[in-house]
């Protein structure tokens, strides 16, 4: 077992400010979480779902940058499934779906959603007291 050599007392309390990296926020939650993934570098298993979300994030990114660039892109599937490979490569407790299981289901989400009718606009009405402009778009990918 790893001893964490750090107390709380041996560093500067972080300033008080709106934002804070997560590091930096890990340690105030638990300066033992902080230590053992950042001094310790002990390796922390992804969620099953992280590797799903990694793949899906990648197929999208994949065949936007591929329109940007003017180029047909592959169809969401195919980068799906290259980026499965590299997201699977990450330490995961998969439990008794196994990869393949979650592979799976990162497919059907994709075929679900080209089943999708497309979205229609809609109209929202509020209240207010003075002039006030707001524009906004739902999207789902």
């Amino acid at each position: 077992m790893i001893e964490n050599p750090i107390s709380p007392e041996m560093l500067p309390a972080p300033p008080s400010i709106s934002h804070l990296s997560y590091s930096i926020t890990l340690y105030r939650e638990c300066a033992a979480k902080f230590f053992y993934r950042y001094i310790a570098k002990l390796s922390v298993p992804t969620k099953p779902v992280l590797a799903v979300g990694i793949a899906t994030h990648e197929a999208i990114e994949g065949q936007l940058a591929a329109r940007a660039r003017g180029e047909t892109p592959a169809s969401l599937l195919d980068l799906f499934e290259e980026a499965w490979g590299r997201a699977i490569a990450q330490e995961a407790d998969w439990g008794s779906d196994g990869p393949d299981g979650y592979r799976v289901k990162g497919l059907l989400g994709f075929r679900q959603g080209q089943k999708q009718p497309p979205l229609t606009p809609i109209g929202l009405s509020l209240p207010v007291n003075q002039p006030v402009s707001i524009v906004s778009r739902v999207s789902r990918v």
